[in-house]
């Protein structure tokens, strides 16, 4: 071994220890949200079983009927509510880990850890080809501390971010050597590159901005050329693209989803402000919540901010082709904007943007690398070095603290969610129905039978889901009203999980376990006052009365036909 590659080695170890101590908190995570359904659809225990590579089928007509009897979706989804996604490789993993390590969580985290690594890796690789040597060092150290990676590290049904990046970024690698030799060796590599990354699921579909950025960049070829360079590359993921159409996969009846080939008026809707806020996150470090991103004309900024990114790596790219440095700067940087558009089509959140991370890592790089050229005698006053400064301090300096902070907090919020589940009444655990009265969190409404396994009752009604006080009015043995005067009973609108349209009063949803007819709306079509019916007495000792609360969740005791119990925060 050269002196030369012992270093290299020391200087990767060095990084991936600096990200893994950043992120260090993901080993001691356990599951969250889709990780208890994925479980329950392997064992096939409470839902329909499913096989190795359709993990990510959660939501479809084959099972939505038996969710909702079960409680696992609350009644007010959308009758045609759909969540389906094509991950095959993704979905393999997930069934390996419940193979090795059953219910256990430590063991898939630390998959997690070196799909992480390889991710890292891959994108050092990447930088290597694209953008030169120095340069990558300081890229693939930007990229190990993003705190775009955290959760993905958290959540196990997330780590799919993690493998479409690995082999994303060693498909554009391996693109960038096509295009500049065109040996067929290199071109099948390509390809099956890309297939593997579409294996990894529509993430993979984001690496689209990177090959559009790079043919905006590398101009001077003729057509026919082009399009017989990028077909190793965009064959496999058009192919994809296709298989998902043909096999209905997609979301539909979800505000938290707006596939743009089913709802593209939705889709677009939300484009201004999703676009703004991943674009204030990716690149600022800010979060995708934060108040002042609630200004139409900051968004308009924003988005106009990044047209002038893109027009001027294009540009500059065209200026100086001869610095492959330069080049490989200019579409990486155009890419990470670029890939944005496809990722619009969920709500924000950091655990979308792994892809992007690989071209904003390798822009920094090669500003942090320009910008530590210009500091050499004679200094002179200069904006790159401004802006290379700045960069640096949001990427290098805040990042790794922001990805800290967010690997503990999620870690946090996992525990936190799963010890409210251990005060559930233990006569709630064992009867037929647990009607809960009012529901505050999110995973109580969504997901809790799973949640609570073998303990959790036949049915798990959620009659609520509101952190208001809500009164509960006995009308009949077997009936109850639900009211609150303030706000809505549950959560809809352009933005719901499980609903988007509104109610009207006197609409009906029958389920197998009950009959909801909405008495009340606010202006939004979000029901107030709702009148359930039940097939069984409400007094029988098959049933229990619950509600949640700040501190978890307790008993309520069946008020008298007439009487109403009014439950507090």
């Amino acid at each position: 071994m050269t002196r030369r590659s012992w270093t290299a080695g020391v200087l990767l170890i060095g990084i991936l220890a600096a990200g893994a101590a950043v992120n260090r908190a993901a080993v001691r995570a356990t599951f969250a949200l889709d990780d208890f359904a994925q479980r329950a659809m392997i064992e096939g225990t409470l839902t329909t079983r499913r096989g190795p590579f359709n993990l990510y089928d959660l939501i479809a007509d084959d099972n939505r009927a038996a969710l909702l009897d079960r409680g696992v979706i609350p009644w007010w989804s959308e009758p045609h509510l759909t969540i389906r996604f094509l991950r095959p490789l993704p979905s393999l993993l997930i069934w390996v880990d419940h193979r090795l390590f059953g219910n256990g969580a430590f063991g898939p985290h630390v998959f997690s850890f070196l799909w992480w690594a390889a991710a890292v890796l891959a994108a050092h690789v990447l930088y290597r080809t694209a953008v030169g040597n120095r340069a990558a060092w300081i890229a693939t150290l930007v990229f190990a501390l993003s705190p775009t990676l955290a959760v993905p590290l958290v959540w196990l049904a997330n780590r799919t971010v993690l493998l479409s990046v690995t082999f994303g970024a060693l498909a554009l690698a391996l693109y960038v050597r096509w295009r500049a030799d065109r040996r067929s060796a290199v071109g099948l590599a390509t390809a099956g590159a890309f297939g593997a990354a579409a294996l990894t699921g529509e993430y993979a579909l984001c690496l689209l901005g990177y090959l559009i950025a790079f043919e905006l960049c590398h101009r001077g070829e003729p057509i026919r050329r082009r399009f017989v360079g990028a077909l190793p590359a965009v064959g496999p993921l058009l192919l994809y693209a296709g298989v998902r159409a043909v096999l209905g996969y997609g979301t539909a009846g979800t505000g938290f989803y707006r596939d743009p080939t089913t709802d593209l008026g939705a889709y677009l809707h939300a484009l201004p402000r999703t676009l703004s806020a991943l674009l204030v996150s990716a690149w600022l470090g800010a979060g995708v919540n934060v108040p002042w991103l609630a200004s139409d004309v900051l968004r308009a900024t924003l988005i106009a901010c990044a047209g002038v990114l893109v027009v001027g790596a294009v540009w500059t790219a065209g200026r100086q082709r001869s610095r492959a440095m330069t080049f490989g700067g200019a579409w990486l940087a155009c890419g990470s904007v670029l890939v944005l558009f496809p990722l619009a089509a969920t709500e924000p959140g950091w655990r979308l943007l792994g892809v992007a991370a690989l071209g904003i890592g390798g822009a920094v790089g090669v500003l942090l690398d320009v910008g530590m050229r210009r500091l050499r005698p004679p200094v002179r006053p200069s904006l790159v070095v401004g802006v290379a400064a700045l960069a640096a301090l949001i990427h290098l300096v805040a990042a790794p603290l922001q990805a800290r902070r967010i690997s503990v907090d999620e870690v946090e919020d996992q525990s936190q969610s799963l010890a409210r589940f251990t005060t559930v009444p233990q006569r709630a655990r064992s009867v037929d129905t647990a009607l809960v009265v009012r529901a505050t969190q999110g995973l109580t409404a969504l997901s809790a039978p799973f949640v609570l396994r073998e303990d959790a009752p036949k049915h798990w009604l959620v009659l609520s889901h509101t952190f208001g006080q809500t009164a509960a009015i006995r009308t009949s043995v077997s009936s109850v009203d639900v009211v609150q005067e303030k706000t809505a009973l549950f959560p809809l609108g352009p933005t719901g999980i499980v609903r988007t349209s509104p109610f009207r009063v006197g609409d009906v949803v029958e389920t197998a376990a009950l009959r909801a007819e909405v008495l009340k709306v606010d202006e939004a079509g979000r029901p107030q006052a709702v009148h359930y019916e039940f097939n069984r007495d409400l007094d029988s000792p098959n049933v229990a009365w619950i509600s949640e609360g700040r501190s978890g969740f307790g008993d309520v005791v069946p008020p008298p036909v007439g009487i109403g119990v009014r439950l507090n925060r």
